[in-house]
């Protein structure tokens, strides 16, 4: 006749054998967190890297918009000179004796300052 299991059955188990499953019980639930740890680090990394590269893409539009709009006002402003009959390099020699001029009155009014303080 077989036996039924109820709350006043007994059974025995050897010692070695219990606590090998508590070790490996322990084992197992440690390897499972640290693996769930790990999983949540990456993926945390994975979105900030994301939003890295967003910022640097849209930083990258912002220039070619800005580097577009350059272009096209160096090419309307050489469209105005060369209607005008301005040619380039006179441009560029007037600019800088222009800043030149400047450069010598900054430098003029640096001296006069530094004197000045003495």
């Amino acid at each position: 006749m077989a036996s039924k299991l109820n709350e006043g059955s007994e059974f025995t188990i050897p010692l070695k054998n219990l606590l090998g499953l508590v070790a490996f019980t322990a084992i197992s639930v440690w390897a499972y967190f640290g693996i769930i740890e790990r999983l949540a680090f990456l993926e945390h990394e994975q979105e900030m890297m994301i939003v890295e590269i967003e910022e640097n893409d849209d930083w990258i539009d912002d220039l070619k918009s800005e580097v577009t709009l350059s272009h096209k006002l160096g090419a309307t402003l050489e469209f105005i000179l060369i209607n005008e009959g301005v040619t380039i390099d006179q441009m560029y020699e007037e600019c800088s004796s222009e800043c030149f001029v400047y450069a010598r009155n900054f430098d003029e009014l640096t001296r006069e300052a530094e004197n000045f303080i003495e």
